[in-house]
């Protein structure tokens, strides 16, 4: 489901924080609210940040989730 992502960052960001993404895949980019969730130390000053989207439209959604079952990602 496409409702949020994680990814490593350089920085500890502290839950709760809202973030603004750009989100690209192919052909489209769309332009989204996060807020951190969670924000895991893993050595080497690097973290990996847990974020949920808070203005995701049903279409961006479908977008989304259609994409990643076409790449495989949600099997990662």
């Amino acid at each position: 489901c496409s409702s949020g992502l994680a990814f490593i960052a350089p920085t500890h960001i502290p839950a709760l924080t809202f973030l603004e993404m750009m989100i690209h895949v192919p052909g489209q980019t769309f332009d989204l609210i996060a807020r951190v969730g969670r924000s895991e130390e893993l050595g080497g000053q690097r973290y990996r940040v847990g974020v949920r989207f808070v203005n995701l439209t049903g279409e961006v959604k479908t977008i989304l989730d259609s994409h990643i079952q076409q790449s495989g990602a949600a099997d990662e």
